[in-house]
């Protein structure tokens, strides 16, 4: 048994074991194609990593507004869209191409995204547009998972600009 205990030790070491696990894991964490809700579960590890990740960025929103106070500046956050959080894929505003790149999303990712957008949007001071596509008629806004078109950056400005006014 020591034996073949340490040769499962001696593979795990391996790049192949470290990449067969890897696609593992992302196999596992893949959307469900009968729904739009993703299979992965958070760890404890996973939430205490995104409550932290969602008190820095609150704090840094708050010294961003205290530094813009002291100098008498306006200062503006705004939470853009962004593929990952799942809004457009809900409200099926996604051409066919967006709801490919959606599901080649990991799973662990969207969690992330949709959870730190949910927790953040209300915080003070921060303009929530990430909405701006959630309609079909405003779809085709993605070149690929994360950047935005021309188009997309165009109707990202002009709701930027709109708030502004």
């Amino acid at each position: 048994k020591s034996m073949s205990s340490s040769i499962v030790n001696i593979i795990r070491l391996t790049n192949l074991y470290k990449i067969a696990v890897s696609v593992r894991s992302r196999i596992a964490s893949t959307v469900d194609e009968k729904s739009s809700a993703s299979i992965y579960t958070p760890t404890v590890a996973d939430i205490a990593a995104l409550n932290r990740t969602i008190d820095r960025y609150q704090m840094h929103v708050r010294h961003a507004k205290a530094v813009a106070r002291a100098y008498n500046i306006r200062a503006y956050f705004f939470i853009q869209p962004y593929l990952a959080t799942g809004l457009e894929h809900d409200r099926a505003a996604l051409t066919d191409y967006e709801a490919n790149l959606y599901r080649t999303i990991d799973a662990r990712h969207k969690y992330f995204v949709s959870a730190f957008y949910r927790a953040v949007r209300n915080t003070d001071g921060i303009i929530d547009i990430s909405a701006v596509f959630a309609e079909p008629r405003f779809n085709g806004n993605y070149d690929d998972a994360v950047h935005l078109n021309p188009l997309g950056n165009q109707r990202v400005a002009r709701r930027i600009y709109a708030e502004l006014k």
